[in-house]
């Protein structure tokens, strides 16, 4: 990872990638904090504009999250379900991707980076890297647990 410089995509800035062989606008829209089970996790949301003529359904980039002190996180998307990341042509989405930190963690100057892995040199390459918007709020984290309702059955009475 490389901290936030002059390459770097500046705060609410948008770059052109090239994802599947698809022109793609990305941009890091905001950044929120969320705490759950006494776990502190960094909400990031980005927005993807598709500017291909095929279907953008993987972007083929490992997503990191890095401090401003140097630690880095692997940010995954929020709804990691299959076909989940589908993105049609000249549409935009925002994809949340999450990271679990420590709760001391401080936000500001964060970085966003999309990176791949080179097979010839086997080692992970930077992309591209965005300045993350601060954290705008607290939100608390989405239950995700099944509610269990009785289920009542009433019988009708024949004639």
């Amino acid at each position: 990872m490389c901290a936030a410089s002059d390459t770097a995509v500046a705060k609410g800035k948008s770059a052109k990638l090239i994802m599947k062989q698809l022109p793609v606008t990305v941009k890091a829209e905001k950044m929120q904090r969320m705490k759950h089970n006494g776990k502190v996790y960094l909400r990031v949301g980005v927005n993807f504009a598709n500017g291909g003529k095929k279907v953008l359904s993987d972007p083929g980039y490992k997503v990191q999250l890095e401090s401003s002190g140097g630690s880095v996180f692997d940010l995954v998307p929020e709804d990691d379900t299959e076909g989940s990341f589908k993105i049609q042509p000249r549409q935009k989405r925002t994809i949340y991707y999450l990271a679990e930190v420590p709760s001391n963690l401080k936000t500001d100057n964060m970085t966003m980076q999309f990176t791949q892995e080179d097979e010839a040199l086997k080692m992970t390459l930077p992309v591209k890297t965005f300045e993350v918007p601060a954290v705008t709020a607290d939100v608390p984290a989405a239950d995700y647990t099944v509610k269990k309702y009785p289920l009542t059955i009433k019988r009708l009475k024949r004639s």
